[in-house]
């Protein structure tokens, strides 16, 4: 049987608006996945700072609250996956930016 154009483009809608919201969720858990890894070696306001966001947003997505772009949750993944150290040193020296890395002993 086929189905109106009706109800195949309501079908679609629906298809869609639930593909868009499992993007948003795994979006959201990467990004989590990436601030409690990066959390050990900054704090989150200041890595907001050397990554020009507003206060309080990373704390925010870490709670899983807010919608993530695509972009910044390949930033911090790859950030929290390469050399966490050595690349926040990095972006900050870009930013002209002054940051204070937790301790090793602390991050372990």
């Amino acid at each position: 049987m086929i189905q109106p154009a009706a109800a195949r483009r309501k079908m679609a809608l629906q298809v869609r608006a639930e593909s868009k919201l499992a993007r948003c969720r795994k979006l959201r858990a990467s990004v989590r996945e990436s601030l409690l890894t990066l959390s050990a070696h900054i704090s989150l306001a200041g890595l907001e700072r050397i990554l020009l966001l507003s206060h309080g947003y990373l704390c925010r997505l870490k709670a899983q609250d807010g919608a993530p772009s695509p972009q910044l949750a390949i930033l911090l993944d790859l950030i929290a996956t390469t050399d966490p150290p050595a690349l926040l040193i990095e972006i900050a020296q870009r930013q002209g930016t002054v940051i204070k890395l937790k301790p090793p002993a602390e991050a372990s």
